[in-house]
């Protein structure tokens, strides 16, 4: 088990505090190009650190600042996205739940998410309850992506043009000389 999934199990282990919520929000701190600089800065001690993500926070309980405290502490600051990326996974096990990323080059309308998502529960794992997330890419051009854990479904129009240049432009052994 890596480091931030050691850090997400421990974060999974408390109940009753709303982690993804603190993780988030830590992210977007942390993230943040002038705190980015301040988290680089060799010279400012690790409770200073964590005093000053707490303060962006306000209204933390102690188990929260511990938290913070410790990341700051083993300059573990910089892995809170895996972190929350390895407590969701975590959360989604614990809920029967499977990630499905729909990707498309513009907003999917709600006629076009239900189809979409109609598609993708086909292939879902039946016991589990999918749970969907969408983005946008403008470079598919249309059509869509769809991402189950790691099996891939692309019918983007992007990946058909980039097949049919590929035969134009291959080598195939049908052609005569």
């Amino acid at each position: 088990m890596n480091i931030s999934a050691q850090y997400a199990n421990a974060l999974h282990q408390i109940p009753r505090i709303d982690w993804e919520s603190l993780l988030y929000n830590l992210e977007e701190i942390i993230t943040n190009t002038h705190f980015r600089e301040v988290l680089n800065a060799p010279y400012i001690p690790p409770n200073s650190l964590a005093e000053l993500v707490n303060a962006c926070f306000g209204n933390l309980n102690q188990k929260q600042k511990n938290f913070i405290y410790l990341l700051a502490k083993n300059n573990r600051l910089s892995d809170v996205r895996k972190i929350r990326k390895a407590y969701q996974q975590m959360q989604r096990v614990k809920k029967n739940q499977q990630l499905v990323t729909i990707t498309t080059a513009k907003q999917a309308t709600p006629a076009q998410k239900k189809m979409l998502e109609s598609y993708a529960q086909k292939h879902v794992h039946k016991k589990k309850t999918p749970l969907f997330r969408y983005r946008e890419s403008e470079s598919i051009i249309g059509g869509f992506i769809l991402n189950i854990n790691d099996y891939t479904i692309n019918q983007s129009v992007a990946k058909r043009l980039s097949y049919i240049r590929e035969h134009i432009q291959g080598d195939h052994s049908w052609q005569h000389s």
